[in-house]
């Protein structure tokens, strides 16, 4: 996939859709770990290992942690095909509400994970 273009010698696929829900409708399905297997046709399952804080409504000022949303550590397992065993992901999550009213540039949400891995000489 090498064109030339800035980073595309990293191995990452950019993927744009129309998706025809509400925004709040489609963060709350990718942060349930009992419905990933509704749009993840390689997933074997998914666990939500720890909170650090739950709820994705959850404001800056009622947070104890200092963040606003729902924040926490999750594993994966999903079997690619062409792949004999299966994978084991965990990763941070952390999806929050965007508000104006908050200084935001726009009302919606955010999800964002984040690959997190022990080695176990560790």
């Amino acid at each position: 996939f090498d064109h030339g273009g800035h980073g595309s010698h990293l191995p990452a696929i950019k993927t744009r859709g129309i998706i025809n829900c509400s925004a709040k409708n489609l963060v709350e399905l990718i942060v349930d770990s009992n419905r990933v297997k509704e749009y993840n046709g390689f997933a074997l399952g998914r666990t939500d290992e720890f909170y650090f804080q739950e709820g994705l409504e959850t404001d800056l000022s009622d947070s104890s942690i200092g963040i606003a949303g729902d924040a926490k550590l999750i594993r994966s397992l999903s079997k690619p095909p062409l792949i004999r065993k299966p994978l084991e992901f965990y990763n941070i999550m952390h999806a929050r509400k965007l508000s104006k009213e908050n200084g935001e540039m726009i009302n919606g949400y955010v999800c964002t994970t984040r690959s997190v891995w022990e080695k176990e000489e560790y």
